[in-house]
């Protein structure tokens, strides 16, 4: 009788113990938010001394594509700079996932008033060569994305952060390019 009670005791000492690890390891309460990242579409190049040119017929086609990516990714808002060519190539994806084109301002990139009103979302920026991979590191907190190349108008950066919801502090983050064309 002492030997099963023994026994007993242990068992439940050690499930008790192994439970309590697992909530350190794996915390509930967290949240997952995605990030997107994308240059604008290709601009009219015709007028050098235009400083907020619209979109050729190529990048409207390629904004179109956009949406077609996004399509099924559960959107729930789309941010881009003020000017014609990032709101153009914004502006599908808004439509198709029913949500208003926000603005950011390109000289405050992932601010804290910005992670809190995106986290636990799948968010769509939409910026440029250099802000796009700028905005993308400094929601990683590194920096492992170039500046984008002039000629280049394909390039995806998602970066998913999973965050503790009662800390703040981010518990794992995976990042990624992809050349979507």
């Amino acid at each position: 009788m002492m030997r099963i009670l023994l026994f007993l005791f242990v068992v439940t000492a050690t499930t008790i113990s192994c439970d309590g690890q697992k909530k350190k390891e794996s915390p509930a309460n967290t949240i997952t938010t995605n990030y997107y990242f994308i240059r604008h579409a290709e601009k009219v190049l015709t007028d050098a001394s235009d400083r907020n040119p619209d979109l050729t017929t190529q990048g409207e086609e390629r904004a179109e594509r956009w949406k077609a990516y996004f399509s099924g990714k559960d959107i729930d808002a789309v941010y881009s700079t003020d000017y014609k060519r990032t709101m153009r190539t914004a502006q599908p994806t808004a439509i198709d996932n029913e949500v208003a084109i926000q603005t950011y301002n390109p000289e405050d990139l992932f601010s804290e008033d910005f992670r809190l009103d995106t986290a636990g979302k799948n968010i769509v920026v939409v910026g440029h060569s250099n802000t796009t991979p700028n905005f993308a590191n400094a929601a990683l907190g590194d920096k492992s994305f170039k500046d984008i190349d002039e000629s280049e108008y394909f390039h995806l950066y998602h970066v998913q952060l999973v965050v503790n919801d009662e800390t703040g502090e981010v518990i794992d983050k995976k990042y990624n390019a992809v050349v979507v064309d």
